[in-house]
């Protein structure tokens, strides 16, 4: 991805965390946070995406609870396991299955 997008990524990661958290700048200030933000984007051109990635993550562990994440790769979607359940009235099922590398 172009530094561009990355940068675009930010912006969208942070204005969702502020929109969305109920209380984001609990453990952290709002500050401290920005500041974390303005050094990740400055950076990123100089950073290869698995770094960047990293610094989204700092970026949410700054956050400070322990319900609030950040996941990446083909599982992000689907959550932690590489497999997929569905709840039915007979019982829970496995549906989906990450594909094997």
């Amino acid at each position: 991805m172009t530094a561009e997008k990355w940068r675009e990524d930010l912006r969208f990661f942070t204005s969702e965390m502020e929109r969305t958290h109920k209380n984001a700048f609990n453990a952290v200030s709002r500050g401290q946070f920005q500041a974390a933000v303005e050094e990740l984007d400055k950076q990123i051109p100089t950073l290869e995406g698995h770094q960047i990635v990293a610094g989204l993550m700092r970026l949410t562990a700054m956050i400070g609870d322990g319900h609030t994440g950040f996941r990446w790769g083909p599982m992000a979607a689907e959550g932690v396991l590489p497999v997929g359940f569905d709840w039915f009235e007979d019982g829970i099922f496995v549906r989906r299955v990450a594909p094997s590398e």
